[in-house]
């Protein structure tokens, strides 16, 4: 029996998804803020086509797609894989049909299969390019279009971390930075063009071969000795901030100026594997306080739930997707039963304030009926003495207050990890709010005339 093509599968069971050949991956928006996942097909180990989620960080074969992308919530998850090999099969010269239109719609050829699925996944990466110094209209990107002062990037934490970079596939320079992984080993680079008149000014991109799956953008280590004054770069700091990128980061201690500290980065990208390396990080340089000081959005809280279950064993994220999520809390005693019960009535008060909102909005039936199809309302239900599930809609409210709330119920773990946000959508945009407004009002005020 011919073996299932896994590009043939994936797409008649994901049609939302489609090929962006930028990325050589399939995604189902090409706005990443929007994205739910992005797949990438490979060789696997065994020499059969495998692929890779890049959300979980997982590579895997066909049976392992379909038992954790298309029955992953059924009790018996064999029993439903088997079920969809045999609807597939079964169905197979409708299923040909309609896959022939998608991949005419995408201009998917059989070639661009076969190359997907002659490449493996590398362990090492090769820099195909050359560092230098930065250029002065680098410069000029970073003080006048991030509005990141030249004392912040030239700060001991920051100093010749970003740099001019040549890609060897590039005819123009980019400014750039390495990424590392947790025990400072090069996986990578991430570029940005800064040249204005070029279409894609500011786009970022890692460098072909980039393992941000496991990759950081890093400050330098920098600490105080309170007793000479002087910057000592061995020590660790003691408090651990983590942004979503590396402005961010340089807008944040421009911003605050948080004494003792040092930055993390995530490159826009975070899942349980690479939370986990996080986690590791934190404990091995022994930092006395993580702070979360992800992007102020939907996307930035679910990074925060991500991190804190990796630093806190007793919340477990059970799945995700477009719209609900389903988080579990391992709860000990009695105390900590009754600070669960709050989250839940906190999510009641965010529930109730959806059905007014609704009725307001729409007839009362039809928000009834959006209601009872679990589209817009939370869940608490009791799996065992020691366990609480929420599934709640995957949106930002939820988020940040199941993450705030958390933080207080399980003792001495608010002490270790905070939760900071900015006001704007991120550290970046504060950054440039505070000196928009700071121009404004240093500006000469005309004076009125008197009649």
């Amino acid at each position: 029996m011919k073996e299932i093509d896994l590009v043939d599968f994936f797409l008649y069971k994901k049609p939302n998804f489609f090929y962006d050949k930028s990325r050589d991956a399939f995604v189902d928006n090409l706005d990443p803020k929007l994205r739910t996942n992005k797949f990438q097909f490979i060789k696997g180990k065994d020499g059969r086509q495998n692929y890779f989620d890049r959300a979980s960080q997982t590579p895997g074969n066909l049976i392992h797609f379909i038992k954790n992308h298309v029955v992953q919530h059924e009790s018996n998850v064999w029993e439903g894989v088997n079920r969809e090999l045999l609807a597939y099969r079964s169905n197979l010269e409708t299923i040909k049909k309609n896959l022939n239109a998608v991949y005419a719609s995408q201009n998917l050829s059989d070639d661009l299969k076969t190359k997907m699925f002659s490449r493996e996944l590398t362990e090492e990466f090769i820099l195909k390019g050359k560092f230098f110094p930065l250029h002065q209209n680098q410069k000029d990107y970073i003080t006048k279009h991030r509005l990141i002062s030249e004392e912040t990037f030239n700060h001991p934490l920051f100093k010749n971390i970003v740099k001019s970079f040549k890609d060897q596939k590039d005819p123009f320079f980019t400014l750039a930075f390495e990424i590392k992984d947790t025990s400072g080993k090069v996986v990578g680079v991430q570029k940005t063009n800064t040249n204005p008149d070029y279409d894609n000014f500011n786009s970022k991109r890692f460098v072909s071969g980039t393992q941000n799956d496991v990759g950081f953008g890093f400050s330098n280590s920098v600490e105080i000795d309170k007793i000479n004054l002087q910057v000592n770069t061995k020590q660790g700091g003691r408090n651990l901030f983590v942004t979503e990128s590396l402005w961010d980061a340089m807008a944040h201690f421009e911003v605050n100026k948080p004494q003792n500290a040092e930055y993390i980065s995530t490159n826009g990208e975070i899942a349980e594997n690479k939370a986990f390396k996080l986690k590791q990080y934190f404990e091995l340089r022994a930092f006395e306080k993580i702070t979360l000081a992800t992007d102020n959005d939907k996307r930035g809280c679910f990074f925060d739930t991500i991190i804190i279950s990796s630093l806190i064993p007793e919340v477990k994220i059970n799945y995700k997707d477009t719209d609900f999520l389903s988080i579990s809390l391992s709860l000990n005693d009695k105390e900590s039963f009754t600070k669960a019960e709050k989250i839940a009535s906190k999510f009641k008060e965010i529930d109730k304030k959806t059905v007014n909102f609704l009725s307001d909005v729409m007839p009362r039936n039809m928000a009834i009926e959006i209601i009872n199809q679990e589209m817009a309302i939370s869940y608490v239900k009791r799996n065992s003495k020691s366990e609480l599930e929420f599934i709640v809609p995957n949106n930002k409210e939820y988020l940040e207050s199941f993450n705030n709330m958390t933080l207080q119920i399980y003792p001495g773990i608010n002490k270790k990890i905070n939760i900071q946000k900015s006001i704007s959508k991120d550290w970046n945009d504060d950054l440039k709010v505070a000196k928009n407004n700071k121009i404004d009002n240093d500006l000469p005020k005309k004076k009125s005339l008197k009649i």
